[in-house]
Formats: structure tokens, sequence, C-alpha cells
């Protein structure tokens, strides 16, 4: 193979307008080796030169002819690179090169002009590949990973058939487009060839694959709480631990962190339902801890409806647990007080974002989409927000997602100083904001995801009973409501469950019901 000598990219211009893989592989010099080489030749025959799957192939290999160049020499980060004058000795002139191809890199992976992604992110920032570099980590897996994520999807329908003559994706198959680069790394390489046959795998292959049926086996929603509720419990004594290292100044506990978000995930995806009702279990007392969780548990349910990969839920999931942790710095009366929040008081709660910046910028194991949740989450669309008051697209997308599942946890949740909402009020006044607020394809989004009733919804039935909705259908409508309280007598009853899909129409929802009127609380009755 031929060697690629990074230092050819010193100067060289790539800001290109638009993402186009055959000028990036003119400007490293690897035409030959890569767009004439008899794998995309053979591939572009079969499909067509245009076909998308050919230009993935095209990304693919870059990478692997770059890859001596990133196993090797990464100088460390210099944040102060870009404010030289003049570029004056062999190692800056090596600093820059190095920019340069990571920054060529980045955009092959995630398919983007390096112009699109600077406007995006701003300066690109190298600290993160060049520090995971110092570490002892690839710098090829590192990008090969996003690679990897930004196509799998694609090229298992291409693999499955499921594209249009053109190689085009069916609007069923098209996730959210995930638009930013810093990724958690995927360990499933994405290679353009047939499965192999179970029959074909190895005994440790087949055994990890009967391991994970049985990981994510499906039980009843009554079952999973059964389990969600310690894991709840669990959380919120994990988020307290790291609250005194965050107070001085330290990291936040990788370790501790991730296993809980894998728990999370895998209690959801064994019953999604079970965690939006514990999401309920408040107290004004505990509110802080258990809004971090909820949001967490948003984040997840929102980026699963997205059809976002499993790196994506992991990132965002940890972007939802912390994207409020700043608030732990407050001051508890003002956090707590009833009434409005004086001008000095509100400009000391805005503190609460700085405040969780450096806890994350001190933890460099968090990946980008958490450090964009946190900065944005008090964005808006109008420009209103707040600490930057960024408009439109300069908010990122997961700011953009952190402001709505911020909003809605709050609005449902028992405050000090406020009762809450209902969640199909909630859904309302998001809705009600969207386009000034919230991002109005996200929010639309989000409320689709939570159902026009959502879990939690307190709800009269046509057989004058009064329950809280516990699941949803395929349709994201109202499924199974647990009865607990008798509405013509006014009385509570012992709890019941009843199927809506199962009485086919004798019983449906008659109208919405404020649970504080009647004094029942869906925590109250999460176990039956």
């Amino acid at each position: 193979m031929k060697k690629f000598d990074v230092e050819r990219l010193f100067g060289v211009d790539i800001s290109f307008s638009y993402f186009d893989i055959d000028k990036i592989i003119e400007v490293l010099g690897l035409k030959t080796e890569v767009s004439y080489s008899s794998k995309v030749k053979k591939i572009a025959k079969q499909q067509g030169s245009k076909h998308r799957i050919v230009a993935i192939v095209k990304r693919q290999m870059v990478l692997d002819f770059v890859k001596p160049a990133l196993a090797s020499g990464l100088l460390p980060y210099d944040p102060y690179f870009y404010d030289k004058n003049i570029i004056a000795n062999p190692k800056d002139r090596l600093y820059d090169a190095q920019e340069r191809l990571l920054e060529v890199c980045l955009s092959v992976a995630v398919g983007k002009s390096v112009k699109s992604l600077r406007k995006l992110d701003g300066r690109y920032d190298s600290r993160d590949v060049r520090t995971r570099y110092e570490k002892g980590q690839s710098a090829f897996k590192y990008f090969r990973n996003i690679l990897n994520d930004y196509t799998r999807d694609y090229i298992l329908d291409f693999k499955e058939g499921r594209l249009g003559e053109n190689g085009e994706e069916s609007e069923a198959a098209k996730p959210i487009k995930e638009t930013e680069s810093d990724m958690p790394a995927y360990n499933e390489e994405a290679v353009v060839s047939e499965k192999k046959p179970e029959a074909t795998l190895s005994l440790r292959q087949r055994s990890l694959m009967a391991r994970a049926v049985k990981k994510t086996k499906t039980v009843s929603v009554a079952d999973e709480i059964k389990d969600a509720l310690p894991l709840y419990e669990e959380a919120m004594a994990i988020v307290l631990s790291q609250e005194a290292p965050f107070k001085q100044g330290k990291a936040f506990d990788e370790k501790v962190l991730v296993e809980l978000i894998d728990k999370l995930i895998a209690s959801y995806d064994r019953n999604p339902s079970a965690l939006l009702c514990v999401r309920f279990v408040r107290s004004p007392d505990t509110y802080l801890v258990k809004h971090l969780i909820g949001c967490c548990i948003l984040a997840i349910h929102f980026a699963k409806s997205l059809k976002m990969s499993d790196a994506y839920v992991k990132a965002i999931a940890l972007g939802g647990l912390l994207f409020d942790y700043g608030r732990f710095k407050l001051p508890e009366p003002m956090v707590n007080k009833a009434g409005k929040l004086s001008e000095s008081e509100f400009e000391m709660f805005k503190k609460h974002i700085s405040f969780g910046l450096r806890a994350v910028k001190a933890s460099d194991w968090l990946v980008k989409i958490v450090y964009q949740m946190l900065e944005d989450h008090h964005e808006k669309i109008d420009g209103t927000g707040y600490p930057e008051g960024k408009i439109g697209e300069e908010i990122s997308v997961y700011g953009k997602m952190a402001a709505i599942i911020d909003a809605y946890d709050a609005m449902t949740s028992t405050q000090s100083h406020k009762s809450p909402m209902s969640p199909a009020q909630a859904c309302k006044r998001i809705t009600d904001e969207a386009g000034l607020a919230f991002d109005a394809d996200l929010t639309k989004r989000f409320v689709q995801c939570v159902g026009r009733i959502p879990i939690g919804t307190c709800v009269e039935l046509s057989n004058g009973r009064i329950g809280f909705v516990l699941t949803l259908n395929k349709a994201l409508t109202p499924k199974l409501v647990r009865q607990i309280y008798l509405a013509k007598q006014k009385t509570s009853m012992a709890p019941q469950d009843i199927d809506l899909e199962v009485t086919a129409g004798d019983v449906s929802i008659k109208r919405i019901v404020d649970a504080q009127l009647i004094n029942i609380k869906m925590e109250d009755y999460l176990f039956v």
C-alpha cells in the first residue's frame, strides 16, 4: 500500500462548500488507490457510479489509506496554534497538516463538508482525538467508528434490498439526521459484505447473540416496574454521589455513570413504558435529582423514537442526566423560591450553565453531545434564550432536544413552588411554543413519541372509572389504563388494569382529568 504523506496537506485548502468524496480523494492524492481500485470499480459496475454505496466504500477506503498517518506521530493538542501569526518551524508545519487531515477525516466520517462542520461547530477543535491518541487510543478507530455509526443503517438497508433503484433510502428507513461528530465509539465494523449465516459463526459469537436476545427480551409493564423502581432509587443515589466531587471541581465518575445509563437503557428496552411510569415518582424536596433522572429517561425515549443508533442514545441519555447538574451549586432558598425570581436572582440562576460546563470540560471522557445539550438547553429558537441568545440553526440539534425534554419534565413535575401539569397539558404548552422557544420539527416529533395522551395522564373512562395511562399501543394512543377511582361515587377502588384494545371500543377515554382535584397520584398506584 502506498504510504500517505500527511505533510502534503500543509496549507492546502480543504474548505469545500459541499461534501464531495471525489474532491477529497483528489486533494489527498489517492485517486489511483481509491477511485480506480478494483473494489470500487466492481461495485460501481454493479450498482452504477452514482449509487450512494459507492461513495460509502470510497469513504471507508480513504480512512484505511490514511490509517498509518493517524496511527503514529500525532502531536499533542496546542490550544494556541491558531493564535500564531506565522508558522515558523517544521513542527508547526506538521501540526497544520495534521489539523487539516483530522478535519478531512471527520468530514469523510460524517459525510459533511469541512465548511459546514466549521459552521456548525466553529473552529474545529482536535483536542479530543489528539488526547485520545496520547492515551493510547486509536485515532483511526475513532473516525472509523463515527463512519460506521453514520452509515450502518444504510448499509443494512442496502444488504437487505430496502432501497430505491438509485440507492435512496425509503422514508420509513430514514432516522433523524445526526449532524454532530464527536461520538462515542461504536464497536461494529460496517463493511460491504454478505452477512455470515449463523451456522458459520463461532461458539462465542453465537453465545453473545443469545445473551443479547435474552437481555432485550420484553416483559410486562407490571413486571418491569418492579425492577425499574429499585433502579430509579439507585439512580438517585448515584446522582447524589456525584454532588460533592462536582462542587469540588472534580470530573464526573465515568464508570459509575456509564453503568447507570446502560442499566436504564436495558430497562427501557425490556419495556419502555415502565421507566416512563416510574418517572412520576416525585416529591418537591428531591425535585432536582429526580428532574435529572426524569430528563435522562425522556432523553432515552426521545432518541429511541428518532431511530438513533445505540451510541447516540447513550450520549443523549448522559446529556439528559447532566445538563442541569450545575443547579446543585445554586443557593437552595433561591431554587425553591415560590414566587418569581428577582433580576439578580435570575442572573445567578443562569450561572448553573457555566457551573455545569466546568464539570463537563473536566470530564474528558464525555462526548461533545453532552456539552452541547448543557450549553444550549436554555437557548430559544427566537433568540430570547440564554446564555448566548442563539437563534435558530445556531443552536445544536441536541440543545434543541434538551430544551424540549427539560421543559416537559419540569412542567409535569411537583415542585416546591408549583403543582404539576398533566402530561397532555404539557404537550399542548410545548406545542404552543413551537417555533418560538422550541424547534418546530423536533417538538412535533417529541409530542408524537410521547403520544397525544401520554403515559401518566389521568383520564376518566366511559365506564365511569378514573385511572392513569400506563402504556400506549403502536399507534401511540392509550392501551393499558390503571383504574383507581370511581367518578360518580367519588371514592377510591381497588386498582384494576383495563386494556382498551381488548375492550374493542366498549370502554374508551371520555376526558382528561386533573388528578390533583381528586387528590390522587400515579406514584401511589405503581404496584398492584
